[in-house]
């Protein structure tokens, strides 16, 4: 199994531990992110760019840090800002292909 394989089971299993509220929060927003993303023609909104966007403010970063220095925060921020994309990329290119983040989900797509 690949790199990238193992880090897409582990956010597949890490959404799947959201409590039903937070899942459903996150599906509606994706839906939502996925209809912009249908007049990426128009509105220039390709998923990368809808991850680049939203990703940093759905997805809380890390607080993790040991070092007060100017230089290692805004290096730190950089690396959260860059995942939290990739968090949510990862999500908004399942949906876009039709596949459910959940079980019983019907993707928009297959709408």
């Amino acid at each position: 199994m690949s790199d990238s394989e193992e880090k897409g089971k582990e956010l597949t299993r890490l959404f799947h531990s959201l409590p039903s509220i937070n899942k459903e929060i996150v599906l509606y927003l994706i839906n939502h992110m996925a209809k912009i993303n249908k007049e990426e023609a128009t509105n220039m909104m390709s998923l990368q760019n809808l991850a680049t966007v939203f990703g940093p403010t759905l997805i809380r970063p890390s607080t993790k840090l040991e070092s007060n220095s100017a230089s290692d925060r805004l290096a730190s921020g950089t690396i959260d800002v860059m995942a939290q994309a990739g968090i949510l990329y990862f999500y908004l290119k399942k949906q876009a292909m039709g596949e459910p983040l959940v079980e019983n989900e019907v993707s928009q797509t297959q709408m």
